[in-house]
């Protein structure tokens, strides 16, 4: 009698086990099936948003540093150009993966339609429509709305035969560094804001002005009865120009687990901005594997970080 409950017993082992497999595999295929969705998102990410080689056919140089979190990503760049109209954009949608993902489709769509449909040049205006239309699409109608979703964003645009600069944001600030000679140094250190750097070269002076960006989303928000404003600013060949979100600033690491920052940011631009437009991405990419220190640190938001220079 005890060998038989032995042998039932074993039997129902047996039958657990068997179960457990095909759940296991079951659920294997599963995953599989969703992370191969996930990656053919990904393709068409990247498809509707490609890269601005065109920049190099109006005389500017550029690099991009984009980092999903995961697969799919929250963040997004929009590149267009027209006659002598350029436009870049750097974006970080609320959320990231899938959410962020659909967030951003949703932006990109959005700018084809105003900009390169409805033709309206006007970065202030841009913005001021994009909050609108985000707003309508995800049925923001007021503050008690639950879908708070929405997108920080910098927009320039840059007439390529006079260099003159349009520049518009939403909580995302922008950077140019500018080179200055030695005969410059008043020029260099004029109308200095507390955010500007200034770094002394063996040539002259680099500065860095801070394009600062309207304190408001795109999306519903308590300040959104405000206009957007932009700014305008002549650029002369060798300016530089950086956007970013805030998933690099943001990203804990380096000796105390704490955040990179702004400042280091900033500093980062000095140091690498007498560089290739090439070794400048390559540097911005190893400093962050190095701030954080290989698997460390996990990544804990989507990374732009995209540079133009004028040549």
């Amino acid at each position: 009698m005890q060998k038989e409950n032995l042998q039932m017993a074993n039997d129902e082992i047996i039958l657990m086990n068997d179960e457990i497999t095909a759940q296991k595999d079951m659920l294997e295929q599963k995953n599989k099936s969703i992370t191969d969705s996930i990656v053919y998102a990904q393709r068409i990410q990247q498809a509707v948003c490609p890269l601005p080689d065109f920049l190099r056919n109006f005389n500017f140089d550029y690099f991009l540093f984009f980092q999903p979190k995961e697969i799919v990503s929250g963040d997004f760049y929009w590149f267009y150009h027209e006659d002598d109209t350029i436009f870049a954009v750097a974006a970080d949608c609320t959320g990231h993966g899938v959410p962020g993902a659909f967030m951003s489709m949703l932006g990109n769509s959005l700018l084809n339609k105003i900009i390169s449909e409805r033709k309206i040049f006007e970065t202030s205006k841009i913005l001021d429509i994009l909050r609108d239309e985000v707003k309508k699409a995800l049925h923001q109608e007021d503050l008690r709305s639950e879908r708070k979703d929405g997108m920080d964003m910098s927009l320039l645009k840059i007439n390529t035969k006079t260099l003159m600069l349009d520049f518009a944001a939403a909580n995302n600030n922008a950077y140019i560094v500018r080179h200055y000679s030695k005969d410059e140094k008043a020029l260099a250190e004029k109308d200095m804001d507390t955010k500007d750097m200034i770094k002394e070269v063996s040539d002259g002076y680099l500065r860095l002005k801070v394009l600062v960006a309207d304190m408001m989303p795109i999306g519903v928000y308590i300040r959104d009865y405000i206009f957007f404003k932009s700014q305008q600013i002549q650029l002369r060949p060798g300016d530089a120009i950086y956007m970013t979100s805030d998933g690099y600033i943001d990203q804990f690491g380096g000796t105390h687990g704490s955040k990179f920052m702004s400042k280091n940011f900033k500093r980062m631009l000095l140091e690498i901005n007498p560089l290739s437009m090439p070794e400048q991405h390559d540097k911005v990419v190893d400093t962050h594997k190095a701030w954080i220190g290989g698997d460390k640190y996990p990544q804990i938001d989507d990374i732009i970080v995209f540079g133009l220079k004028v040549l």
